[in-house]
């Protein structure tokens, strides 16, 4: 009798066995290389590759990237902490309720009140200048900090300070019944551009005044009837985009010319991407959508839900959260590149560069690259 006859079916399934497992080993090698990051993200909870680390839930606060720090914000002070989460600087505070205020490469953080103001610089330096009043905006530019704070009696004032020498010049002076929401310098830096609002019941209607820095009015727009601003970006060319409740102006603050509406009912965002305009704004339905701005708003990615939290943009991705779902799209080719399924609520997302972000969590603080 033929062994090699009688055993024939056995090496048959053996060699069925080993294919098998081949095929089932290049299969997790490919998955492993090719969507890493979404597998640790569903085996880990949140971390991308290993790197985030944790922070107790009561000792999360407000949590922002300054440079090459993380920086959080709690109630007992301010603490500056590397890109592994090693903690390198701790700054002690009475804060109660802290407000903060990040523009660019600087960090404003404070009380509600304005008795305590700490101007957080990039290589973790920081300075305390001298601000009286509820603070409601704060900008720094050049080494000056532009402040919107109310004042005893009533008052509200613009103000600028030099932090070289923590003097304070008073810029402006609100008259009653108008609240400032927000003050800029100009892309020139040589005025300042103020979104206010009114404040008595019956009147309507936001405006954006533009002010020299002696205190004179050179210009201002107001809303139409049947819109709202809410904020304000530049852009490359210089002009501005207001963002509205219902639509996006493009306009030119020194100019009598209307400027350029873009009706986008429910818009929420507004970015500059690679001198690209962005916007975040309803679709059909109940979804929405993230729009390019050019000659008309062409949508350029579908969204299922209403993001949970404000977008991050960056000059290629852009990085949103909806529902347990963390999205990454890249903005010129107009996709969705991944998904990452998210088991913590995610409070906040921000671009560390240009293909690098951070996930601000529940319990941690995860870095993310592009790959």
């Amino acid at each position: 009798m033929d062994p090699f006859r009688t055993k024939r079916p056995v090496y048959i399934l053996l060699a069925v066995c080993l294919v098998l497992t081949a095929v089932s080993l290049s299969l997790i090698y490919w998955v492993s290389n090719n969507l890493q990051a979404a597998t640790r993200l569903s085996a880990t909870g949140l971390a991308s590759d290993g790197a985030g680390y944790s922070l107790m839930a009561d000792e999360a606060g407000e949590t922002y990237v300054l440079g090459d720090y993380t920086t959080r914000v709690g109630f007992d002070g301010i603490t500056l902490m590397s890109a592994r989460g090693d903690e390198r600087a701790h700054y002690e505070t009475d804060m109660l309720g802290p407000y903060v205020l990040q523009d660019n490469d600087t960090l404003v953080v404070g009380s509600a009140e304005g008795s305590d103001v700490f101007v957080l610089n990039q290589d973790g330096s920081y300075f305390r200048p001298a601000i009286t009043g509820a603070v409601s905006s704060a900008v720094c530019q050049d080494g000056r900090l532009l402040v919107i704070a109310a004042r005893p009696g009533g008052r509200t004032m613009l103000t600028e300070t030099e932090l070289a020498t923590n003097e304070m010049s008073e810029l402006y002076s609100f008259p009653a019944g108008l609240e400032p929401m927000r003050a800029r310098y100009t892309p020139q830096a040589n005025t300042i551009d103020v979104l206010v609002q009114p404040v008595y019941a019956g009147e309507t209607g936001t405006k954006l005044i533009r002010l020299t820095k002696a205190g004179e009015i050179v210009s201002e727009q107001r809303a139409p009837a049947d819109d709202w601003f809410a904020d304000f970006i530049y852009v490359s060319d210089g002009r501005m985009a207001v963002l509205g409740a219902s639509s996006v102006w493009l306009t030119d603050m020194m100019s009598d010319a209307a400027g350029k509406r873009f009706d986008l009912p429910g818009a929420a965002g507004l970015w500059q991407a690679d001198s690209r305009l962005i916007a975040l704004a309803e679709s059909e339905g109940d979804k929405y959508a993230l729009y390019e701005l050019t000659d008309a708003a062409a949508p350029l990615v579908q969204l299922e839900t209403r993001p949970l939290i404000m977008p991050a943009v960056s000059d290629t991705y852009a990085v949103v959260v909806t529902g347990d779902t963390l999205q990454l799209i890249d903005i010129r080719g107009a996709r969705q590149i991944d998904a990452f399924p998210l088991t913590q609520t995610v409070h906040r997302v921000e671009f560390t560069g240009p293909t690098s972000f951070i996930v601000i969590a529940d319990y941690g603080v995860y870095p993310f690259a592009v790959q």
